[in-house]
């Protein structure tokens, strides 16, 4: 909470809850993917692309995918 008001302020009093929300979520996955890359760099693990299984959600290929599944039967 701390870092999170060092960072912002009360920017975050200003929004309504659905924002709040949004807001404290997308926070806290960029602040975790941060940790992640952190502690594998620290073990020298280099990895350079990470996939968002929310955007592939969106993006409609988990659907293309399962459909295929089911069209091979």
């Amino acid at each position: 909470a701390k870092e999170l008001y060092n960072k912002y302020g009360t920017e975050i009093l200003t929004y309504n809850t659905e924002e709040q929300l949004n807001f404290l979520k997308e926070y806290a996955v960029e602040r975790i993917m941060w940790l992640i890359k952190k502690d594998l760099q620290s073990i020298n693990i280099v990895h350079e692309i990470f996939i968002s299984e929310k955007k592939l959600v969106q993006d409609g290929k988990v659907e293309a995918v399962m459909q295929k599944l089911i069209d091979r039967g």
